[in-house]
């Protein structure tokens, strides 16, 4: 498949939302882009990246734009 290594994007607007996740996570750093925190890393064996946006349906629309 040619998708096999692109990460699940996780989206959140609360700290306290996405720090069970990236507790969870391994490898892990972060980078901002477009004013947005990103951490990157694996779940599971998976590539994942989490997103803090700012709440609100059209920052999450931006965030993940």
């Amino acid at each position: 498949m040619e998708n096999e290594n692109r990460p699940i994007v996780i989206e959140g607007a609360m700290k306290s939302e996405l720090d069970v996740i990236l507790g969870a996570m391994d490898r892990v750093r972060e980078r901002v882009l477009c004013g947005y925190p990103v951490f990157e890393g694996s779940l599971g064996g998976s590539p994942v990246a989490v997103v803090r946006n700012k709440g609100g349906l059209i920052n999450a629309a931006v965030a993940t734009k």
